[in-house]
């Protein structure tokens, strides 16, 4: 609506990498095989939870060099603030991370703090997928879904929440503030979910973002379903990524057993047997990761 964020987006998702991994569980790699959907989180119940805080900062540090410009300025985004912070969003998360290794010439693995942080302590998998496949899902294609890698300069962040901002400054009128503090909330949601700190940046993370709350006579909302974690239920929406039906196979460079994995030979064939009956292709291999236990 702004046209700041798809200007954005298109800068971001420049060069694309051929392949990008998602770390999971065995149990999820296993889940994601047998059934060719996959599950995004909602963005307050990611893994790292002091990323929501961090995002809010940054519109935060912004909103207040921005309000010292007039008193008009000042009292717009102060009104802003408040409906936004009373506003529930529907913003939904899978993430993917640039991985070690080609496709073609060298083995596919993960960094040992991504396995340790996001692949079950290291006894978990990694899914690469083929990015050029992975388009043709309805994972990609949904007009809810936004994708781009994660940026994690401060001042590069910062710059892109003052410019659509400022797009918002100079597109609001009094017939048209109730739509668009919508759209605009909606956009500061997605591109604050593709922002982490610096301290992260080792990980080369993009992210599929997902806006159910995305209004489309061609796209219905999707169902949230809620799983266990930590005595939690944790909302989640899923979609396909498998093209076109549900026969087509799952795109799929490699599945890489994690280097804690207690039994790997057996983890090996059990993963081979079970990505050959559900249709998932790539090789199966196991992680070449040094690791060991803390």
């Amino acid at each position: 609506m702004l046209g700041f964020l798809e200007a954005y987006l298109k800068r971001q998702t420049s060069d694309p990498p051929e392949v990008l991994g998602h770390f999971t569980s065995l149990s999820g790699a296993y889940a994601i095989i047998e059934t060719g959907r996959v599950r995004l989180t909602h963005c307050s119940c990611l893994n790292d939870s002091t990323e929501r805080s961090y995002g809010e900062a940054r519109i935060s540090s912004v909103f207040r060099r921005m309000k010292k410009r007039s008193a008009q300025t000042r009292k717009i985004l102060t009104d802003f603030a408040w409906y936004r912070r009373k506003r529930l969003d529907d913003i939904f998360v899978f993430c993917l991370s640039e991985v070690r290794g080609s496709a073609q010439r060298t083995q596919l693995d993960g960094a040992l703090s991504q396995w340790r942080a996001y692949a079950d302590g290291g006894h978990g998998a990694l899914l690469v997928f083929r990015m050029n496949q992975l388009a043709a899902t309805e994972l990609m294609r949904s007009a809810r879904t936004s994708f781009s890698r994660v940026t994690y300069d401060p001042e590069e962040q910062e710059f892109c929440i003052e410019q659509l901002t400022e797009a918002f400054l100079l597109m609001l009128t009094n017939d048209n503030e109730g739509i668009l503090k919508y759209y605009f909330a909606t956009d500061l949601d997605v591109i604050v979910t593709l922002m982490k700190d610096e301290r992260f940046s080792e990980e080369r993370e993009w992210r599929v973002v997902v806006d159910n709350g995305y209004r489309s006579p061609d796209d219905r909302e999707l169902p949230i379903r809620f799983r266990d974690s930590n005595g939690l239920k944790v909302p989640y929406v899923e979609l396909s990524v498998r093209a076109n039906d549900k026969y087509a196979r799952i795109p799929l460079a490699a599945t890489v057993v994690g280097p804690a994995v207690a039994n790997k030979d057996a983890a090996l064939a059990s993963l081979h047997y079970f990505c050959g009956e559900h249709a998932a292709s790539g090789q199966v291999i196991i992680s070449k990761t040094p690791f060991r236990n803390r």
